[in-house]
């Protein structure tokens, strides 16, 4: 069994896997305030415990002192690589591509075969292409829904923004019509993505999206439909973790 951690930028998610199939889930209150969402209970079983980790060297320390505390063991962080799992790492420094995206490209290669794209809708909406090879193209990113959000706040004087819960069709008012403005221009960029993919490879492509406003903007996506996976990146975790280390 394996505990597999993914530290983003605003939570810390967690699985505890046996072979392929996930036993147990949970968020993680890495100040040590918060319930143990069961994770507790798991320590001293699993051998094996890996970290992806977008977060700075002091969110690193206080997520290896917590998991001390619960008594678990010293965690491996996991970084990018320039070749794994039958994918190539397409930036000029492969190390310098931010694990969770090279996580995420690996568990979306294991659904099916082509080229895809892998979309990440979390803090920062992440955008990767791959093809057919295998061969990462490149990507983008922007600010998530809530940054954009969130951003018009704090940089207009009287637009505002509420914790408005964002969906189609016209904002009858000013906090409405920021929220389901950013969220179409999100599902915009996925499909303008998605259109140039198509174009660069020459043939149909794969949609794959994760994070937490996946839910949020599959179902206005033109382009194509969409699979909906929130455990793309432990996926990944775990093709990572079956290969040996250079």
């Amino acid at each position: 069994m394996k505990l597999l951690l993914d530290q983003g930028n605003t939570r810390t998610r967690w699985v505890v896997v046996s072979g392929e199939r996930v036993v147990a889930r949970g968020t993680l209150d890495e100040g040590g305030a918060g319930a143990q969402d069961g994770l507790q209970e798991w320590a001293g079983q699993v051998p094996t415990v890996a970290v992806s980790s977008v977060a700075g060297p002091d969110r690193r320390a206080a997520l290896v002192a917590r998991l001390a505390a619960l008594g678990w063991r010293e965690p491996c962080f996991l970084a990018s690589r320039a070749v794994a799992g039958g994918l190539r790492n397409g930036y000029r420094e492969p190390e310098r591509l931010g694990v969770d995206r090279w996580l995420a490209m690996l568990g979306a290669r294991q659904l099916g075969s082509g080229a895809f794209l892998v979309v990440d809708a979390g803090t920062a909406m992440t955008l990767d292409a791959v093809d057919a090879a295998g061969r990462h193209l490149g990507g983008y990113i922007v600010p998530g829904l809530r940054l954009q959000c969130r951003a018009l706040d704090s940089g207009t004087a009287r637009v505002g923004f509420s914790a408005h819960e964002p969906a189609t069709g016209w904002g009858r008012d000013t906090a409405e019509a920021v929220a389901n403005g950013v969220l179409l221009g999100l599902a915009a960029l996925v499909d303008r993505a998605m259109i140039e993919l198509r174009l660069g490879v020459g043939d149909t492509c794969r949609l794959v999206l994760t994070g937490g406003d996946a839910q949020r903007i599959a179902p206005l996506l033109l382009s194509a439909r969409a699979v909906v996976d929130e455990d793309i990146l432990f996926r990944g975790m775990l093709v990572l973790l079956a290969e040996p280390t250079a």
